[in-house]
């Protein structure tokens, strides 16, 4: 049992994928599922993104292995930043696009939506609407101040990653000098007690050996004091 409530933990997000993707499966009536068939029935919902969703799932499951759940955090926050950053941008290219080369009106939005550029469905009747309910100034105001906030944040999580590394390396770095001047200190310590002890090795073979001069002196002096008796 505990087995398979961890292989169900680190598989989560791909049983979740499986399962939205069996979901839309039925919605969208694939049966084949082959390269002709997402060619001909996800393509003309999704347009050009289709790749960049597909590598956006293989990128979330590949991160969902990962432990680290900063890592993952951190990868969530940068990977939907960049898509609205993206999505902003294509609506930016794709409404200057036809305001300086088309009139900018309803058909000219879809027309070049799908025809030119492939958005696909979904972005472009996203497009017609906001195009429909809003004028270009203000479109293109707000567009331009979400691409900024986007890369920002984009940008401000990767700073973050950036900084929590150097700061672990720096640490690191901290930690090693650290046990270096400690081992450093330790090995003078020695060293010094070392001199110590031969130094009083040194001074203690000098007395010993001064005292046994004196012995011996002191016994020849006795020897010629009893030869000079007699």
């Amino acid at each position: 049992m505990k087995i398979l409530k961890s292989f169900f933990e680190n598989f989560r997000v791909l049983f979740i994928y499986i399962f939205i993707f069996f979901i839309l499966s039925i919605f969208l009536k694939i049966n084949d599922f082959s390269l002709d068939n997402f060619s001909k029935i996800i393509f003309p919902y999704f347009g050009i993104f289709a790749y960049v969703l597909l590598i956006d799932i293989f990128s979330d499951i590949y991160f969902s292995l990962k432990k680290d759940k900063i890592l993952q955090m951190t990868y969530r926050i940068r990977l939907i930043f960049f898509n609205i950053f993206l999505l902003a941008l294509s609506f930016f290219i794709l409404i200057s696009y036809v305001n300086v080369f088309l009139e900018f009106n309803s058909f000219n939005i879809l027309f070049t939506s799908l025809n030119f550029f492939h958005f696909g469905y979904m972005f472009t009747e996203t497009a017609l609407y906001l195009c429909e309910n809003f004028s270009y100034i203000i479109l293109n105001s707000l567009t331009i101040l979400i691409l900024i906030i986007s890369l920002f944040f984009s940008i401000i999580s990767i700073i973050i990653t950036t900084v929590r590394n150097s700061k672990k390396n720096s640490n690191k770095i901290k930690s090693l000098e650290e046990k270096k001047i400690t081992l450093q200190n330790k090995i003078a310590i020695k060293e010094a007690l070392i001199k110590d002890e031969q130094r009083e090795f040194k001074n203690y073979e000098k007395a010993q050996d001064i005292a046994i001069r004196e012995q011996l002196q002191r016994a020849r002096n006795k020897n010629f004091r009893r030869q000079v008796k007699r």
